[in-house]
């Protein structure tokens, strides 16, 4: 069950820091910086952002919570941020196993895999990127945000990136999120509950 979370954050930093030879000790600071605006987001996309200012609003600042919630090892408030039709999928893959104290878990296990491969003087900066896809009806608002880490200690940094959907079903008031993941299982807890003529448009 664990290899399908989908967390595309903890992936990111996880992967970071096995290229970094120093990851040995326990950071001390972990730093989130948003290095794009609401109005920059808007300029890179404004093919696709026309009228979205709102949204893009949204979007930046639950994406932002959410990992903060997520470094900061509160588990409780990242899985609000989560996608609900993923906890679904992973109950249908694993009825024996799933719970949602075992979901817990892994954010903590992952949150300690951290911990244990960093160093002090790390720095983590998040950044949001374009908005490269935008699928949409009348119930459903998808968005496939770019997203980076950068990680740095001293002269040397390493980025890695991947990207997120962004989904509301209340007219982009609210998003959840969900890694855009290389084996597609991102498209099966989609189409879990969205039709599939939306999810072709952003996968």
């Amino acid at each position: 069950m664990k290899n399908i979370t989908l967390l595309l954050v903890i992936m990111i930093l996880i992967s970071s820091c096995k290229k970094n030879n120093e990851t040995k000790k326990i950071i001390d600071e972990i730093q989130i910086t948003e290095t794009l605006s609401v109005a920059e987001l808007e300029n890179k996309n404004s093919d696709l952002t026309e009228n979205n200012s709102d949204n893009i609003q949204n979007i930046k600042t639950q994406i932002d919570e959410y990992l903060t919630a997520f470094l900061n090892g509160n588990s409780e408030k990242a899985i609000t941020y989560c996608y609900p039709d993923l906890f679904e999928f992973m109950k249908s893959q694993y009825p024996q196993e799933y719970s949602i104290e075992e979901v817990k878990s892994v954010f903590k296990e992952s949150i300690d895999a951290l911990k244990e491969m960093s160093v002090n003087g790390v720095e983590y900066e998040f950044e949001v990127g374009e908005i490269n896809k935008i699928a949409e009806n009348n119930d459903f608002k998808l968005y496939s945000i770019v997203t980076y880490l950068k990680v740095k200690k001293g002269l040397d940094s390493n980025t890695s990136g991947g990207e997120q959907i962004a989904i509301s079903n209340d007219n982009g008031k609210t998003w959840k999120f969900l890694e855009k993941d290389a084996n597609k299982n991102y498209l099966k807890v989609l189409k879990l509950s969205i039709p599939n003529e939306i999810v072709n448009r952003i996968k």
